[in-house]
Order: C-alpha cells, then structure tokens, then sequence
C-alpha cells in the first residue's frame, strides 16, 4: 500500500485499523507507519542474497577445475607422461 506524502511523493506504508469502545458506537481508528527503510532493506538483502549466491557457484567451479587439475596432474605423473617433480610447479 502506498500513501502521498504533502510534496506529492508515494512511499509505502503499513495501515493498521483498530476499534476503539466509546459508548454505544463503535468507531475504529487508522494509523499508518512509513515503511521505506524495512523496504530498502529487504531489497538490499535479496541483492546480496543474489550476489552470494552467484558467488558460491564462481568458488564451486573453481573448486572443480582445481580439483581436475589435480587429478590430471597425478594421473600424468602415475602414467608416467610428466616426471613426478613435474606437479611441484603447479601446486
């Protein structure tokens, strides 16, 4: 829900509807409360959310290639393609 601030702007809001006991009626009040910070920062966390995510799968990749590179380079040195001081250059 969005509310119009004095200048014209929108910003969001939170309405809150209560009623109140007074005699006979039963009339019920309204308050609204300015929401832009929870907002904000909801949309803040799901950027990062977003960016962590990416980045878990950048460091799981990397964490595969070094994992074949190992596997490659023991696997030269155990069939003899590379001497076995070879994997010291790359390690």
């Amino acid at each position: 829900m969005t509310a119009v601030r004095a200048g014209g702007s929108e910003f969001p809001v939170e309405l809150a509807i209560t009623r109140i006991r007074w005699t006979d009626r039963r009339p019920f009040t309204g308050y609204l409360r300015d929401i832009t910070e929870r907002k904000q920062a909801i949309d803040e966390r799901k950027r990062a959310e977003i960016q962590l995510a990416g980045e878990k799968r950048l460091l799981e990749m990397v964490r595969r290639a070094v994992r074949f590179r190992t596997f490659s380079l023991r696997y030269a040195v155990l069939s003899k393609r590379l001497p076995p001081n070879a994997t010291a250059a790359f390690t």
